[in-house]
């Protein structure tokens, strides 16, 4: 299942960085998971969509791609709405328990 994230951090030195989701989970990534021509800049704070896995108990991208400018601005709404959802005025329960 395809997840949209945002590049948190990025070495250019060892082409590799960190992915966040909307859920605030961090995911490692590298240049050999990237869709994206070699010679094309990765910068932090970019919109991308990738696969979510786990490599010996480490949180990890796989098929990582920037999205085309016609669907940055659906794909950022989808990552905005989901990372507002986590932010609850309450606690759940809290106000929720049956007398």
């Amino acid at each position: 299942m395809s997840k949209v994230g945002k590049i948190l951090w990025w070495c250019s030195k060892n082409e590799n960085g960190i992915i966040t989701d909307p859920d605030g989970h961090e995911f490692y990534f590298d240049r050999s998971v990237l869709s994206l021509p070699k010679r094309k800049k990765v910068e932090r704070g970019v919109l991308v969509t990738f696969e979510p896995s786990i490599v010996d108990t480490i949180l990890a991208a796989r098929n990582v791609s920037i999205p085309l400018a016609r669907s940055r601005k659906k794909l950022e709404n989808k990552f905005d709405q989901e990372s507002k959802q986590l932010n609850l005025p309450f606690e759940i329960g809290s106000s929720c328990q049956a007398s």
